[in-house]
């Protein structure tokens, strides 16, 4: 981020510990709700907040809400350097990266199943500027004084379970304060008080503690200034067998590869599982079975995509690749709705032999029906080949659906070519208007880096100013590329819903006179 500030000569900012710690709290809180505000409705500057204690001396930001200027976020990202990449190709994110005027960040980054939520917190302000109390270490401070001064926190959200594994994470507040004593020293008791582990922090304030031989019971974590401590403060662990997580184990396979969406889960959790193939293979089935040998049902979602609910014993997952044979030459279609001379049929040909559209049954093909805005995201995210695109928060997108990777995918904030409603919905069932599906082509395209300069007069059809104003350059566009032409010699009807027979032609078109010539 500084080496894009200095290119433009602005000054670098520097890390404030209180705007960081801000920063986790809000990347933990995109996990339940991703966006701008809240979980519970407020601003996100509202998560700005004090810490400071007596004799104290503590990192921290002020109440004050103009500390908080500016917040970048992102859902999905694998890397910082991906994240820098998107947020600089967005026109928002890059601003609060560029405003001469902030001088201090705080970043945040929180895991949940797998997903990545990244956070920057920006202020104008430094941590000199807004400190309000900063006194002095006293020299004469003794272990019972230390410990008056610790605050030992475990709860639901600091603690991890696996298989015969508990992890605590025992986070200090006061660690300014730390940092000039000795190590400390967790020292970690079973129920019948035997010492389990007893594990030295690497930075004073905070650490991760892995209890061996713990299931369900209870443990107790006390805090020792120094080792054999036994009047530290402590805390009572109690697990839940329902609640301990159980390992998925992946068996290496031939010819292939497969991997989980996470290493353990506790029962009930959604468990996704892709296969991928090597060249010249193909998926021949996915196994799963329990820790007893029982069969686990896994649900194929996709071509190399499969879920499963996690049982309440651990699981292995296997696969099986065969070579792959050259497929018997196509039939001419099968589908009675679909006759030869029917003026789409070249056209359903062409989208069903490519894997863009499927029929609706073994016969039918359904010409005349309308389409969805979840049916042309799907076909939208076959042309690029399915990939993942992470997790969407439509509430009315159900988690494994046909459609949900599709969704998930041409929302993602690095993608952004299709979004949802102000009421925080996407509308999967809505049916689709030819103007919206030349929207979606064109915000394609541009995502693929396709010709959009071409637009051309729509003053030829008489329907012209039906066209809703935020569509207007992409029909125009859409129409100039031959995409989408008149229903008639003279009317466009930009807001009648899109049939099947219109989006497969429609389709074919943007593959043969957008994709295919742009990589010419």
């Amino acid at each position: 981020m500084n080496q894009e500030r200095s290119i433009r000569g602005l000054s670098p900012l520097t890390m404030g510990h209180g705007m960081t710690e801000v920063a986790m709290q809000r990347a933990a809180e995109l996990a339940v709700h991703i966006a701008h505000e809240r979980p519970d409705g407020k601003s996100f500057a509202t998560a700005v907040s004090t810490n400071f204690n007596e004799n104290i001396v503590v990192y921290a930001v002020s109440n004050d809400m103009s500390l908080a200027a500016g917040e970048n976020l992102s859902v999905g990202l694998e890397s910082p350097a991906d994240v820098m990449d998107a947020w600089m190709n967005s026109e928002t994110h890059r601003a609060n990266i560029l405003t001469p005027s902030y001088q201090q960040i705080g970043v945040g980054c929180f895991e949940n199943n797998g997903i990545l939520y990244w956070i920057q917190w920006f202020s104008p302000h430094t941590t000199s500027q807004v400190s309000t109390q900063t006194g002095s270490i006293p020299t004469d401070v003794g272990v019972k004084t230390l410990m008056d001064h610790l605050d030992l926190m475990v709860d639901s959200d600091t603690i991890e379970l696996d298989v015969d594994a508990l992890v605590v994470t025992a986070p200090l507040y006061n660690r300014r304060y730390l940092a000039t004593l000795r190590p400390i020293l967790p020292e970690i008791k079973d129920a019948h008080g035997n010492v389990i582990a007893t594990v030295s922090y690497g930075d004073p304030g905070s650490g991760t503690i892995r209890l061996r031989g713990v299931s369900a019971g209870t443990a107790t974590v006390r805090l020792a200034a120094y080792e054999g401590q036994r009047d530290g403060p402590t805390m009572q662990v109690t697990v839940n067998a329902s609640n301990v997580n159980r390992s998925v184990d992946v068996i290496p396979t031939s010819h292939g590869s497969l991997s989980v969406s996470c290493a353990s889960a506790s029962a009930g959790t959604k468990v996704t599982i892709t296969v991928s193939p090597d060249d010249g293979y193909e998926v021949d089935g996915v196994i799963v079975t329990s820790a007893g040998g029982a069969p686990v049902d896994a649900e194929k979602i996709s071509e190399h995509r499969y879920i499963f609910e996690m049982p309440p014993e651990p699981v292995t997952v296997d696969a099986s690749f065969l070579k792959s044979v050259d497929p018997e030459p196509e039939p001419a279609l099968s589908f009675a709705d679909v006759p030869a001379s029917a003026w789409y049929y070249d056209a359903v040909a062409f989208v069903c032999e490519n894997g863009i559209m499927e029929g609706t049954g073994d016969t039918q093909f359904q010409p005349d029906m309308t389409t969805t805005r979840s049916m042309i995201v799907t076909m939208l995210h076959r042309l690029e080949g399915e990939p993942f695109g992470g997790t969407s928060s439509f509430h009315d997108v159900v988690y494994g659906s046909w459609y949900a990777d599709a969704v998930a995918w041409v929302s993602s904030p690095l993608i952004n070519i299709v979004e949802g409603y102000d009421n925080g919905g996407f509308g999967p069932n809505d049916a689709i208007t030819r103007e919206q599906l030349a929207t979606f082509l064109y915000r394609y395209a541009q995502h693929k880096g396709y010709d959009t300069a071409s637009t051309g007069s729509l003053s030829g059809y008489s329907d012209a100013g039906r066209v809703s104003s935020w569509a207007r350059t992409a029909i125009s566009w859409a129409n100039t590329k031959g995409l989408i032409t008149g229903n008639t010699a003279t009317t466009l009807n930009p807001l009648g819903y899109a049939s099947r027979a219109e989006v497969a032609t429609v389709l074919m078109r943007f593959v043969e006179n957008v994709a295919e010539s742009s990589s010419r």
